[in-house]
């Protein structure tokens, strides 16, 4: 029974059989849980950056959907206003 899971789980990784391999059950059992404890390990990585990267693209699909006609218009005379402010000051100095 070991020896069916031990050869499935590493075929199923494709992990391989190589020139070494386990003869005793302990170490079956062994090189079966080092094997999807791996699996594991790399299914974790790619989940996270998997999420951070939808993450990211909801963000910036939210900043997007606020970028309003009307807000960009109230940007624009913010930044109006704030030239004018400039303008009359240098206008004072000189």
């Amino acid at each position: 029974m070991i020896d069916a899971l031990y050869f499935s789980v590493v075929s199923v990784t494709s992990v391989g059989y190589g020139d070494f391999h386990p003869t005793h059950t302990i170490t079956k059992v062994f090189t079966m849980l080092y094997i999807l404890s791996g699996v594991g390990v790399l299914l974790y990585i790619v989940s996270s950056i998997t999420h951070y990267i939808i993450t990211r693209s909801e963000r910036e699909l939210e900043e997007l959907e606020g970028n309003t006609l009307e807000n960009t218009i109230k940007k624009l005379e913010r930044v109006a206003k704030r030239l004018d402010r400039q303008h009359r000051k240098l206008q004072l100095k000189k």
